[in-house]
């Protein structure tokens, strides 16, 4: 198992937070992950430790505010969905968030002066945020 610190949130930089949060997690055990992104299989004494190791990991990784608006939370599962709709908002907030990011890419050019390195860097950042809205089915604008 890994003993390495849990990356540290502040409020800032949640998309950055939770690939590595996801990453330290896995770490400790694929199971660990599972149970924090599907929920325990069971109330087996397996499954309790999976979670709790989850749940102490992800509290433990929060400044005080953060911390304090999901720390209730009976689970790990409950409280990862709690931090990612507090900082990625619902799936309706993420299917504006898509369609605002979807323009842009549709839009997308390089500026004048711009490096190709710079224009693909660019890119790729929205590329990102646009995959970490998470959204497996778009809802349609009418």
């Amino acid at each position: 198992m890994s003993t390495d610190r849990a990356p540290f949130f502040d409020g800032k930089g949640f998309p950055r937070w939770k690939v590595l949060m996801e990453a330290h997690l896995q770490a400790w055990g694929l199971d660990v992950w599972r149970v924090t992104k599907e929920g325990t299989r069971s109330n087996s004494a397996r499954e309790r430790q999976f979670d709790a190791i989850a749940k102490s990991t992800l509290l433990s990784s929060l400044r005080d505010d953060v911390f304090n608006r999901v720390f209730a939370s009976p689970n790990a599962h409950e409280l990862w969905k709690q931090i990612v709709e507090n900082h990625e908002g619902s799936v309706d907030v993420a299917n504006q968030k898509y369609h605002v990011l979807a323009d842009e890419l549709t839009s997308f050019k390089q500026f004048a002066n711009e490096s190709a390195h710079d224009m693909f860097s660019r890119l790729n950042t929205l590329v990102n945020e646009i995959n970490n809205l998470g959204l497996k089915q778009v809802k349609m604008e009418r």
